[in-house]
């Protein structure tokens, strides 16, 4: 894969964190499991069954916790920093993959970067959506689950096929 895919693959991950903190990096930790990926030697405690389960764990209770009335907003310094960490450990992975060192925190800045964004793209939307369709904010928030796991599925799945193809060239 080249140094600009890798790049902008790294940047969407980033942008998908910033919907939800914990949904990437599960499906980070689910491929690595499953051999998918290879996270580079740092990042290696993601291929561990713990990680997996809990980070599907925390997934999934973001994912609810996210609906209910009382939640913080995802603009708060704390899970601002939480998504731009969790977005630079998503970027780093998807950068081990194909790169050196360098561009791995080149790839890591940037995907946390991304995820601040995102977090900010996010909130506004699903506010507007929410304002303009009130009947539907938790549809509107179901929707944006789905928009950062299935992103985060396709990302790999685009990731994994560029690997299969370079290493058949």
């Amino acid at each position: 894969m080249k140094s600009e895919k890798t790049l902008a693959l790294a940047a969407g991950i980033g942008l998908l964190v910033g919907l939800r903190t914990f949904g990437a990096p599960a499906v980070l930790s689910r491929a690595s499991r499953r051999g998918l990926i290879s996270p580079h030697s740092r990042l290696g405690f993601l291929s561990s069954p713990r990680a997996a389960r809990l980070l599907t764990v925390a997934a999934a209770g973001e994912m609810i916790a996210d609906k209910l009335p009382f939640m913080v907003s995802r603009l708060q310094p704390g899970s601002l920093a939480a998504r731009a960490v969790s977005g630079a450990m998503c970027g780093a992975t998807m950068a081990a993959q194909e790169t050196d060192d360098a561009e791995i925190l080149i790839a890591a800045a940037i995907a946390g970067t991304a995820a601040i964004g995102g977090a900010y793209v996010g909130h506004h939307l699903r506010r507007t959506l929410a304002r303009r369709f009130p009947a539907a904010s938790l549809a509107v928030a179901m929707c944006e689950d789905s928009i950062a796991i299935g992103g985060a599925l396709a990302i790999m799945s685009y990731a994994v096929r560029g690997k299969r193809r370079a290493k058949a060239a």
